[in-house]
């Protein structure tokens, strides 16, 4: 047993509002971060994955969080194969190509997610997809993205 001390000093008032809006994000494309990543076991003890934290950066819904696992070692040779081609597609978008040799070189990695509710469970978000900010059209991305700063117009090589 540990003897803590602890005494709260702050509104009981606080403690009892629910300030955190819960409800799932609407199916869509999100201008998002990768701000944590981290390999586990999972809770059989038979496989591992990586489990990754979205932010997303934009829009109505900027500093709102998603999470995803990709299954890479599975028990189940079909959820292996699917979690290795997502979890290879999320490398290609963020460090252009289909491999990773630490999860902290995701860390701090924009990109698109694809946003859906779960199947079985409607409440929740998965991510169904993931791409580089470069392969989405810009006037998909406009709407949720906050604008742009104006750029400089762009010279070909061949112009002075």
């Amino acid at each position: 047993m540990a003897k803590l001390g602890f005494t709260y000093g702050g509104d009981v008032e606080e403690l009892n509002s629910n300030d955190f809006d819960r409800k799932p994000l609407p199916d869509g494309e999100y201008d998002a971060t990768i701000t944590d990543a981290d390999y586990r076991e999972t809770k059989t003890g038979t496989g591992y994955y990586v489990s990754v934290e979205y932010l997303i950066t934009g829009g109505e819904y900027a500093d709102r969080k998603v999470w995803a696992n990709y299954n890479l070692v599975n028990s189940n040779p079909k959820a292996q194969e699917i979690g290795e081609q997502q979890f290879a597609k999320l490398c290609l978008a963020t460090l252009g190509k289909p491999s990773c040799g630490d999860t902290d070189e995701l860390i701090g990695s924009s990109l698109v997610i694809g946003v859906g509710l779960e199947k079985n469970d409607p409440t929740r978000n998965r991510v169904k997809y993931t791409s580089s900010l470069k392969t989405i059209a810009a006037p998909a991305r406009a709407a949720l993205a906050a604008p742009p700063a104006a750029a400089a117009p762009r010279k070909n090589a061949w112009q002075k």
